[in-house]
């Protein structure tokens, strides 16, 4: 699945990229028409004058959109790229620390209250109680698993707000699962879980 993380900052990129060349057009073409404005208007020919004017003006803004919208497209990719090289770096450098440095909390008969979306952060809140998670999140139901920040992964969290927390155990990885009595499941990176008190 495609990453909405990704996508949303790559069409900002590339939308931006593009108003910028269309705004650079747009006013840059305005010194190079206006001697043939002012050409027409000293023959009398006011309304001539105008639409090469205009003409002029609007071509150059569209061509010059255009380009700025390839540029954009090109620093997005390359942003995209060095976004996800610099994430990989990384966590290499930082492996998961041991899972044997605290137990955390016990959630079972917890409601979720809430789910907040941050740039490199979920935060779950179970009755007064916020885990952060920076690792990957993910909601299972059946065999579908979905994992933040995957296409549709915000909705699939905002669904089981509400639920409480039936069962809670940790997965030989050290991940905490929590089965939810709305049938879904949730699956918390354990490691990277900062847990505090609201």
């Amino acid at each position: 699945m495609i990453s909405e993380y990704y996508a949303l900052r790559r069409t900002s990129i590339k939308d931006l990229a593009a108003y910028c060349g269309f705004l650079v057009g747009f006013l840059g073409a305005a010194p190079l028409a206006w001697p043939r404005l002012t050409a027409e208007i000293d023959r009398g020919n006011f309304v001539l004058g105008l639409w090469y004017f205009f003409g002029i003006v609007a071509i150059a803004a569209v061509c010059a959109g255009l380009l700025g919208l390839g540029v954009g497209f090109v620093i997005g990719s390359l942003w995209e790229r060095y976004h996800r090289y610099r994430r990989a770096r990384r966590s290499r450098n930082n492996p998961r620390a041991p899972v044997e440095r605290r137990q955390g909390p016990d959630l079972t008969g917890r409601r979720l209250d809430s789910v907040r979306f941050f740039a490199h952060t979920v935060e779950f809140e179970f009755g007064g109680l916020i885990i952060g998670v920076s690792g990957d999140a993910a909601i299972v139901a059946g065999g579908t698993r979905i994992a933040y920040p995957e296409a549709g992964s915000r909705d699939a969290f905002c669904r089981v707000i509400g639920s409480r927390v039936e069962e809670m155990r940790r997965n030989p990885a050290g991940d905490v699962e929590l089965d939810l009595d709305s049938g879904w499941g949730l699956v918390l990176p354990r490691a990277r879980a900062v847990v505090r008190a609201r």
